[in-house]
């Protein structure tokens, strides 16, 4: 059994509102984990995330846990509203909460951040976020243990990497966000999404639905579009989340009224009197509550405020809300600026309020003063990170740089040995070419002296008496000893031959006999 929630469906029919006590309901393997939560807590966590004065917060009791029982309330996790999470949620987001029928405390945080990221590339090409698409490019799975947490993956396994849904990396780790949660309500009516937590629908979400050609095409440029940044922090800032309409700007008067607001309550709850022209100003998502007495005054004191006056500083979100930070040190620049238009903001507001010394005026110095050390202390805080992260990283580039020469100078070197090494060879080539040229000079000489001394030989005494010694029988051996006393002494010269043994006269080899 499956029951149905609070909200509308895609089609913008009324579903039930389940806004009761939900302690009978057939519900999915909730982990009862208790809340780190408290009141201290969860007002630096108001403040941090500038959330809504629309909606009411509470920190969970030591015997409450996910579900609670008092009726409209939702929980919302601590790394949910790191990873985007706003209220009120953004269209997109209700229509899949309820199509879905899905709580926003089901969703992971790294799943709720793929949900605001693919929002923010549809918003960044001017197309409309379609739900559809959302499950062409992810599948839905269950988180380990618990059949109620849903986490995204890449749907399209089939295809190669650099056809998928390109999206910056994912924190790692998000250890114990499920101890971190606190609970929400809206002040005015309910919220239009479900409160109960079911199993999820994954076959509901992980039909493949049919496109037309114009969808197929957009779905290719999806898939062509590079990351905005290289992880989710750096591509989820606040100026995108505004820009995507999950967010809304901030508006620095409008905190100064409520932290005003809040002074005021705290000292009504000591029985401290406050005169009737203290300034009350309740700012709730839009909807106006009921002004006390003085609360007129003081909105037409923010209203002169907001008012263009050359004579004061400008709103510090009106300096540099719409100079993004290309690089750490632009970045590390532009929260300098920031630093310093808040301070000439509230260097201003302390001049013009301590004209009057009024109690109220001077209550309001003092809030003023509060909000500039909070606001101060924060933009430090962020100039240490940003240096502390610029000194790492002109570091690592220092020692790549290093790197670099070291590589710069061994390929010198090599290309001197190689040069080196070519002019050896050079060298060697000329030598053997020059010894090449002597062995043929040498041969040919051999050969003519050889020729040479062959004639004179012949024309010898001891030729002459080899031959008459020996006679015509002995014609081998003559020939014989002749070729063996010339290789003796010319062994370079070919012999074969034998050009004198055919001038041996007849008559003398007869005289012989």
């Amino acid at each position: 059994m499956v029951r149905r929630r609070t909200g509308t469906d895609r089609l913008g029919e009324p579903v039930d509102n389940n806004n009761g006590d939900r302690s009978s309901s057939n519900l999915c393997n909730i982990p009862k984990h208790p809340s780190t939560y408290t009141e201290a807590t969860l007002k630096r966590t108001i403040d941090h995330f500038y959330l809504s004065d629309g909606h009411r917060y509470r920190a969970p009791g030591p015997t409450e846990y996910l579900l609670t029982d008092r009726p409209g309330e939702v929980a919302i996790y601590q790394d949910s509203l790191k990873a985007g999470l706003r209220f009120p949620l953004h269209p997109f987001l209700v229509e899949y909460f309820c199509t879905f029928n899905l709580s926003p405390g089901q969703l992971v945080p790294n799943a709720l951040r793929m949900l605001n990221y693919y929002l923010l590339v549809f918003v960044r090409r001017s197309m409309d976020p379609s739900i559809d698409f959302f499950r062409l490019l992810f599948e839905m799975k269950l988180l380990d243990r618990y059949d109620c947490y849903v986490v995204f993956s890449h749907r399209d396994r089939g295809l190669p990497s650099h056809d998928h849904f390109k999206i910056p990396n994912c924190p790692s780790s998000n250890s114990g966000w499920k101890n971190r949660y606190f609970f929400v309500k809206p002040i005015v009516g309910n919220f239009p999404f479900p409160l109960d937590w079911d199993v999820p629908p994954l076959e509901e979400f992980n039909y493949t639905p049919i496109l037309s050609e114009q969808e197929i095409d957009t779905l290719i440029i999806l898939r062509a579009t590079e990351p905005l940044g290289r992880s989710m922090n750096d591509a989820l800032t606040d100026d995108a989340l505004v820009s995507a309409g999950i967010d809304r700007p901030y508006d620095f008067l409008e905190e100064l009224a409520r932290k005003n607001t809040r002074g005021q309550r705290k000292r009504r709850r000591e029985n401290r009197p406050i005169s009737s022209s203290s300034s009350d100003v309740a700012l709730v998502s839009g909807h106006q509550a009921t002004e006390p007495t003085g609360a007129q005054e003081t909105r037409g004191v923010i209203e002169q405020l907001r008012t263009p006056d050359s004579s004061r500083p400008r709103s510090p979100r009106m300096v540099s809300e719409n100079k993004p930070a290309c690089n750490m040190r632009r970045s590390i620049e532009k929260v300098a600026e920031d630093c310093q238009a808040i301070t000439s903001y509230l260097d201003w507001e302390v001049i013009e309020t301590s004209k009057d010394k009024s109690p109220e005026s001077l209550e309001r110095s003092i809030m003023v003063e509060e909000l500039r050390g909070e606001k101060i202390e924060q933009t430090g805080r962020l100039l240490e990170e940003k240096s502390r992260e610029l000194r790492d990283r002109r570091r690592e580039l220092a020692e790549k740089t290093e790197m670099i020469n070291e590589r710069e100078a061994r390929v010198v070197d090599l290309e001197k040995m190689l040069q080196e090494r070519d002019f050896q060879l050079q060298q060697t080539g000329d030598r053997v070419q020059t010894l090449e040229n002597t062995v043929a000079q040498l041969l040919q000489d051999l050969a003519e002296k050889g020729k040479i001394t062959i004639e004179e030989y012949k024309g010898s005494g001891e030729y002459m008496t080899t031959v008459g010694m020996v006679g015509v029988h002995g014609r081998e051996m003559a020939f014989r000893k002749s070729r063996e006393w010339l290789v003796d002494h010319f062994p370079n010269v070919d012999y074969s031959g034998a050009p004198f043994m055919p001038e041996v006269d007849d008559d003398d080899a007869e005289s012989d006999d």
